[in-house]
């Protein structure tokens, strides 16, 4: 990162958060260059402890060591913002964010919510994707564009199992959420009790359905109550939660009329009452059974449709899929694979 001819501002250290970071500064008048942040240069050979400071912002606290009389170190804390604001104050160039493909799969792959996820990183750490997104460059124009849409396709195929879809569950006062809840994710996590108005607080947690990471949300029974009561705020809470989520089930005990508020999708409870019909679920006596059931629902909402392939190349992380949606937002095919041979030469495209 060149300042001028004579001087030089350089990241010696990869770029990227760590716990400390070095800054080279080479050339003359590098006094002149320090005072940009507050800083002065100790003797060559020696260092000294310095507080940072710009525009009467203190902006860190480092160790500045003087190899030479035109070269100079600054040991810094390593919060990426905090380098490259030092770096531009300092009169050098910020460098442009470097990207591992490889290291971007095993990083999904580490945060997988679950084990068909886990799968699916791996066999794009492997070398799947890179190859895919070779595949894409080296396209005539006329097929990139729907080459493209298939792997889109595909990425959000793949975040089902590598990002938890969250769910949320309503109903009347006693339609059974909370004791359902408590057999989705395996434990008594809540609370359960005849009495209506148990939950007031909605309830969150991890949980995993056919195979699928879900996020549980359990919120307050419906039912008129007096506005700004405790009961009352906790249904404000769970509303809000719950608008939140991708799928929200509808509770109905058996005996009560089915109901299901647009946007909703309908199950009914209290399963184990004479005449219940089939597909009731019994979460209390019949916990993995109700919990089969449910998951077998979510397949069907979600349209899963075929078992994924792990030959299948598919982006697996954030980052993948907005590099993915800036290509398809180029203006020409040409500029698309531009994006992505920066990419697979480890430049990433924000």
């Amino acid at each position: 990162m060149t300042g001028g001819l004579d001087f030089r501002v350089s990241l010696l250290t990869p770029d990227g958060p760590a716990g400390v970071a070095v800054i080279e500064l080479r050339g003359q008048e590098l006094t002149e260059v320090l005072a940009r942040v507050g800083a002065k240069a100790p003797a060559v050979g020696s260092f000294a402890l310095v507080h940072l400071q710009a525009e009467g912002e203190r902006l860190d606290e480092a160790l500045v060591c003087a190899r030479a009389e035109d070269r100079i170190e600054l040991h810094v804390h390593g919060s990426v913002p905090l380098v490259r604001e030092l770096i531009e104050r300092l009169g050098g160039e910020t460098p442009r964010a470097t990207w591992d493909l490889e290291a971007d799969c095993w990083q999904a792959m580490a945060d997988a919510p679950s084990e068909q996820g886990a799968r699916i990183a791996l066999a794009q750490s492997q070398g799947l994707l890179g190859k895919e997104i070779q595949r894409l460059i080296d396209l005539p124009e006329n097929e990139f564009p729907g080459a493209l849409a298939g792997l889109q396709s595909r990425g959000d195929r793949a975040k089902l199992w590598l990002e938890p879809t969250r769910i949320a569950l309503q109903g009347p006062p006693n339609a059974g959420k909370s004791t359902l809840f408590n057999a989705l994710v395996g434990f008594a996590r809540v609370v359960t009790s005849d009495e209506a108005g148990t939950t007031r607080d909605p309830v969150l947690e991890s949980a995993c359905l056919a195979g699928l990471p879900v996020e549980l949300v359990d919120t307050a029974g419906l039912r008129r109550v007096e506005p700004g009561s405790l009961e009352g705020r906790g249904q404000v809470l769970g509303q809000k939660l719950a608008q939140s989520a991708q799928v929200t089930f509808h509770l109905t005990p058996h005996g009560d009329a089915v109901v299901a508020p647009g946007g909703t999708h309908a199950l009914v409870t209290h399963g184990d009452r004479p005449g219940a019909p089939a597909g009731s679920l019994d979460a209390l006596h019949e916990p993995l059974a109700a919990a089969e059931a449910v998951g077998l629902r979510l397949l069907q909402i979600l349209d899963v449709g075929e078992p994924w392939c792990l030959e299948w190349a598919a982006p697996c992380s954030a980052t993948q899929r907005r590099l993915l949606e800036q290509v398809r937002s180029q203006a020409g095919v040409s500029e698309g694979k531009d994006l992505l041979r920066e990419a697979l030469s480890g430049t990433v495209c924000h």
